[in-house]
């Protein structure tokens, strides 16, 4: 009976500690610039993956003494982003960590040494690259990776650029890519589609190298995956467009292929396209359609859905950017991108004259909540936007340009 006991009180407390044990978030992966100018503004971007999926913040130290306070709490494998302003020159070596929502702290992170100099200057500048659409790209350390669909072939090409837009290498595929994502395997991965219709996903390594592709099979003439982004466990989530009205969504293992496929639409008739879809919680995904709805008098927009992300299924829908604006058509095509807890969508408006000149980017700010923070407008047609390392955005499509920051382009 003893015995008996003690084996009980024991379990009991195997049982407990099971329940109560949290492991530490992964030390956190830092991309940032590899140099950068005295008294410049440096942004530093970091992840880190927590094993049971709990939200996380981060922290910096940046080398020169100087700590940073904590991060807000963000989605498992989101990237939190800080910036800082080095007094002196020299060679400094930042690191990170993370803490989950339970106070558990991982090990700081591998060193990204950053070198600072007194000549080194910020530039601003516009090139065109090739020939055609601008359609993704990313910033890895001290040069960016940037798809493009040219036009007298119909080719993808991927370049390699220097800070300052300067070619490094380019590469061309039998694919059209759409959208380009730097991955927690450090990997390149691209989502588009093939002459074939066949919806597309590619994973690249540094170089343009294939290592893996997936395909999901559509009966109509064409499907591309206008969208995709990484989940805190690894998954892919895409969405994109076909000949069919209905939008698709679809949740992929580069291992093991499709977990779910759904399709959804908005408006009763006529088309929907899906532009983004993004993991706002450990359970939830944002999905943004462009909709040809009339949501105000005869003009389309754009809408957000929240989804399940174990399944897939709708749990609400709601109206957040629609055409006001006489004299314009309804937004065409854009897409949303989370950063640091806020949400931006960008889109552009087709103008009468059917004129490219004459078309105008538009990017509208929101908070977690979809809240408008505030809207801005740019001459030419997005197709891809990221947050630079220093202060800035890059913004590729019909006008290839990377701009200052957005409040300098008022």
């Amino acid at each position: 009976m003893r015995r008996l006991k003690v084996y009980c009180i024991l379990m009991l407390y195997l049982c407990t500690c099971k329940r109560i044990s949290n492991k530490a978030p992964n030390p956190p992966v830092i991309n940032a610039l590899n140099e950068a100018g005295v008294n410049q503004n440096v942004i530093f971007s970091a992840y880190s993956i927590d094993p049971e999926g709990d939200k996380v913040s981060i922290r910096f130290d940046f080398g020169d003494g100087v700590v940073s306070s904590w991060s807000d709490y963000v989605s498992s494998g989101e990237a939190v982003s800080m910036s800082h302003f080095y007094n002196s020159p020299g060679t400094y070596y930042v690191k990170a960590q993370a803490k989950d929502e339970k106070g558990k702290m991982s090990e700081w992170s591998d060193a990204h040494p950053i070198e600072i100099s007194e000549s080194y200057t910020l530039e601003t500048w516009e090139k065109t690259l090739e020939k055609g659409w601008g359609v993704c790209g990313l910033q890895i350390g001290s040069s960016y990776i940037i798809g493009v669909i040219t036009a007298d072939d119909n080719k993808y090409k991927i370049l390699k650029l220097d800070l300052k837009g300067n070619k490094l290498w380019e590469k061309t595929y039998d694919f059209y890519g759409w959208r380009m994502i730097y991955s927690q395997d450090e990997e390149i991965v691209i989502a588009g589609g093939k002459e074939d219709g066949n919806y597309w996903i590619i994973g690249l390594d540094t170089s343009g190298n294939k290592i893996w592709e997936w395909q999901i099979g559509t009966a109509y003439e064409w499907g591309v995956f206008i969208n995709l982004s990484q989940c805190w466990d690894g998954d892919f989530v895409f969405t994109g467009a076909d000949d069919d009205p209905d939008v698709l969504v679809a949740r992929i293992n580069k291992n093991t292929g499709i977990i779910w496929k759904k399709v959804y639409r908005y408006s009763e008739s006529d088309w929907d396209g899906g532009l983004t879809v993004i993991q706002s919680s450990p359970d939830e995904l944002l999905l943004l359609i462009d909709t040809n709805a009339e949501l105000y008098y005869e003009y389309g927009g754009y809408v957000v859905l929240k989804l399940d992300y174990n399944t897939g299924d709708s749990l609400w829908s709601k109206v957040v950017a629609i055409n006001l604006y006489p004299g314009w058509h309804g937004i065409q095509t854009g897409f949303m991108r989370k950063i640091n807890n806020e949400y931006f969508v960008v889109g552009w408006r087709e103008s009468e004259e059917k004129s490219y000149a004459q078309d105008t980017c538009v990017l509208i700010k929101y908070d977690e909540n979809f809240n408008k923070l505030f809207e801005k407008y740019y001459i030419g047609i997005p197709r891809d936007m990221v947050e630079t390392f220093d202060g800035c955005y890059l913004i590729g499509g019909g006008v290839k340009a990377r701009i200052d920051t957005i409040q300098k382009r008022q």
